[in-house]
């Protein structure tokens, strides 16, 4: 009895599945096509991850960022925010901090770091 019941579920499963691809393939063919095509990976980092730059580099570029940003909030803790602030400016103001990090990446934002001997 128990098997008569499993068959029945199965049946009805793919006679659903089939209803809903054959209402849906028409729209679900160009989702499928981006999704295989595209690059993932490369929407993550900007332009320095489409290049072909290593995952390791990528990942100290972003260590390297975080690092200076743990340090600065131990700054805003301890002299406060003004303090913390006027400390980043010096560096680089929030729109260029965006604007580079949008356009080059973690590892823009790190050179700059040493560069400065910010980290």
């Amino acid at each position: 009895m128990a098997h008569l019941f499993l068959y029945g579920a199965v049946v009805r499963l793919f006679t659903f599945l089939s209803r809903f691809l054959r209402r849906n393939l028409p729209g679900l063919i160009p989702l499928f096509v981006v999704l295989t095509l595209s690059n993932g990976p490369s929407w993550a980092q900007g332009n320095s991850a489409a290049t072909g730059t290593p995952t390791f580099i990528l990942d100290q570029c972003k260590r390297d960022v975080l690092a200076y940003q743990k340090n600065l909030e131990t700054v805003r803790k301890s002299l406060g925010d003004k303090a913390a602030q006027e400390f980043a400016d010096k560096f680089m103001t929030k729109e260029q901090w965006n604007d580079s990090l949008l356009r080059d990446g973690y590892c823009a934002i790190a050179r700059g770091l040493k560069a400065n001997r910010l980290n």
